[in-house]
Parts: C-alpha cells; sequence; structure tokens
C-alpha cells in the first residue's frame, strides 16, 4: 500500500499485488501460519481500502478455498473476521449455510448479552457509542447452484489455480505450435528446385 503526493493511493500500489507464500500447497499444513497470513492481508486490504476512496466504495470480494471439512471451516470464519466481511455468500452448500447460520446466531446472541452487559456497568454511555465496539454479524446469503453445474474434483481445482497463478505472474501463455505469418518480398527471392540423391 502506498500513497501519491496528492494522498491517493499510488498506481504502483494499486497494480503490485501482496503476495504471501504459505510454504506448502497443503492449507492444514500450518493453521496457524494461514490464519496469521490471513490477518495480514486483512490488514494490507483494509489499508488499502482507507487510501483508495473507489477502491474503498467498490468493497471486496474474497473467495475462499472451498475446504470446509476440519480445519477448513475454521479458515472460512478467520477470512470472515481478518477481512471484516458483512456480507457472506454460500453458493449451492447446505451445509456450510447451516453451519455459518448456527454459527453467526450464537455470535448475535453472545454479542447481545455483551452489549447488556456494557450498558449495566456503564449506563451513562450512549447506544451509538457502545455498539460501535460490538463486533458486526455478517449477513448470511445463500445463492443455488446454477441447473446443470457439476462439482469439479480438487485435481481440476487445483490445476486450475495453478494455471490462474501463472497466467497473473506471466500473462496468458500462448498454445504450443501457433501458426505464425512471414510476410517476404516475392521479387527479392527465387525458388529453385532440389534433387535427391
Amino acid at each position: 500500500v502506498g500513497g501519491g503526493a496528492n494522498g491517493n493511493a499510488s498506481n504502483a500500489a494499486v497494480m503490485t499485488p501482496l503476495v504471501l507464500w504459505h510454504g506448502s500447497m497443503d492449507l492444514t499444513a500450518h493453521p496457524d501460519l494461514y490464519k496469521a497470513q490471513l490477518h495480514k492481508l486483512g490488514t494490507a486490504v483494509e489499508g488499502r481500502l482507507a487510501n483508495d476512496v473507489d477502491a474503498r466504495a467498490s468493497g471486496i470480494i474474497v473467495n475462499t478455498s472451498g475446504l470446509i471439512e476440519d480445519v477448513g471451516y475454521s479458515y472460512i470464519l478467520e477470512a470472515i473476521q481478518a477481512f471484516k466481511i458483512n456480507v457472506v455468500l454460500v453458493l449451492g452448500h447446505d451445509r456450510l449455510y447451516s453451519m455459518l447460520g448456527t454459527h453467526f446466531k450464537k455470535q448475535a446472541k453472545e454479542e447481545e448479552e455483551r452489549k447488556k452487559k456494557m450498558e449495566e456497568e456503564a449506563p451513562q454511555t450512549t447506544p451509538q457509542s457502545s455498539s460501535s465496539t460490538l463486533t458486526p454479524i455478517p449477513k448470511l446469503i445463500k445463492l443455488p447452484r446454477s441447473g446443470g453445474v457439476v462439482s469439479r474434483d480438487a485435481a481440476f481445482r487445483r490445476a486450475s489455480r495453478s494455471q490462474s497463478i501463472k497466467r497473473y505472474f506471466y500473462g496468458d501463455i500462448l498454445p504450443p505450435k501457433s501458426p505464425d505469418a512471414t510476410n517476404a518480398n516475392a521479387t527479392a527471392s527465387s525458388i529453385s528446385p532440389t534433387t535427391a540423391a
């Protein structure tokens, strides 16, 4: 994140990605490191949004890994917290939607109890000032999966992610043996027959 002379984010900062290497292709290998990296990225994004009015107005989209078993679910919750997500979209996954709904209801109940406790301890505090310290509960929206959509297996998703990363850093790779045209001046060249010996 950088700032230009006029206080807006510089073009270099806008175009330069922040990439953190997890050290493993397996996200479950180092959960504490992964969560720390989520928070570091969240802080960097928050700084970028603070310095760029257009980016702040447009918001962000965070696409999680799709891993919801075991530690993957805690990664989703950690990403929601790290990036201060206010809307969570669940695409065609009933179980994840139910799990997140239960979690957010529990979180809302805990926040309500915390709010009551804060009001009891400091009755002179206005509701606006006490509610600003509470953690916002994201809105949960379930989107149906489009008809005809087929789930992709892990190997396909891994190859697709790898290709996307290569495309981002190296550009679109031309297909092998792509045709090439060369223009030549026909009057300046001659064709002579060859004989096989």
